[in-house]
């Protein structure tokens, strides 16, 4: 909060910027402002610098737990579970899922906050300048919001397919390199290098169709805020030309816009990482929920195990000469 009430301030002190130490050339201004300019600049990053710590240290304490609950939940699994998933997947789960869900609650989660409160201040010091130009600037925002949810929504679907994809990856490796005697035995090794390949192209594929769908956003948006900046240029032209709005005004107006803009790009990005590590979530907390189907019945005896000695007299071993 505290940081991007620093990046909306910024924004506010534009217009004195602008109008008095630029345009009137009040000199008694120019200490002022350029000090509360650094002041800005200086708490927001000690801000965002502990921010980012605290919030690490939660995230990664939370994420390390669920995996170590995860591996304890496939330990306690039958041997008919193993049967049906290969390790690769299973490696897959433990490694690759939660290492994007500990990119979602660590790293994701964090920014969205921190961006949703900078537009949210932003967009205070657009209707402290111009509730009018404000209201034109809501009215785009939604439209850039659902475009953004539409996305993550197709993103989380092509995510989980990847995911499923390189886990069978990982486990093809994983057999080719325990049964290399075998392959080389029988001289597969131009079979294992095609099945190996047209995996590892599936997941080429699946990784373009991610990016082509997680960057779809981008001139869509630029196209928007194009067509609204050069309308905020016509209005404030207009505006100024009346004496209605000093140059500093519109300049902090259209700061303002521009910078709610970057969270805006920002937000869209991490809705698709969030989306991916939403889907990482549902596929480890699926193995999660997986009950082992061989359990005790009711009211059984615990197993007692027989103590036994064992020992071993006037035994000796040599190396043949």
């Amino acid at each position: 909060a505290l940081a991007a009430a620093m990046t909306a301030t910024f924004a506010a002190l534009m217009q004195p910027i602008i109008d008095y130490v630029f345009i009137e050339g009040r000199q008694h201004w120019i200490i002022p402002v350029a000090c509360a300019v650094f002041a800005c600049f200086l708490i927001r990053g000690l801000a965002t610098y502990a921010h980012v710590l605290l919030i690490h240290m939660v995230g990664q304490g939370v994420v390390a737990q669920i995996q170590k609950d995860l591996f304890i939940r496939l330990l306690s699994m039958d041997l008919a579970f193993f049967k049906e998933k290969n390790s690769g997947t299973l490696t897959a789960h433990m490694i690759s899922d939660v290492h994007l869900m500990r990119s979602a609650v660590a790293d994701t989660l964090t920014a969205i906050g921190r961006n949703i409160l900078t537009l949210i201040f932003l967009i205070g010091v657009m209707v402290w300048r111009d509730p009018i130009l404000a209201l034109g600037a809501l009215i785009l925002f939604p439209v850039a919001t659902w475009f953004v949810v539409f996305l993550g929504k197709k993103l989380r679907q092509i995510s989980g397919r990847t995911q499923e994809t390189m886990g069978d990856l990982t486990g093809m490796l994983s057999q080719a390199f325990q049964g290399i005697r075998q392959v080389k035995s029988f001289s597969q090794e131009h079979a294992e290098a095609e099945r190996v390949g047209h995996a590892v192209d599936q997941v080429r594929k699946l990784n373009l169709k991610i990016i082509r769908t997680g960057n779809m956003s981008t001139p869509i948006n630029d196209l928007m805020v194009g067509f609204f900046v050069a309308g905020l240029i016509v209005y404030g032209g207009v505006k100024i030309a009346a004496a209605d709005m000093t140059t500093g005004e519109l300049m902090s107006f259209i700061t303002a816009f521009l910078m709610a803009y970057e969270p805006m790009k920002k937000l869209a990005k991490l809705n698709n990482n969030l989306q991916v590590g939403l889907a990482a979530a549902d596929r480890v907390f699926g193995m999660m929920d997986e009950q082992a189907q061989i359990v005790n019945k009711a009211g059984a005896k615990e197993f007692q195990a027989v103590r036994i000695t064992l020992s071993l007299n006037d035994v000796h071993f040599t190396y043949d000469r």
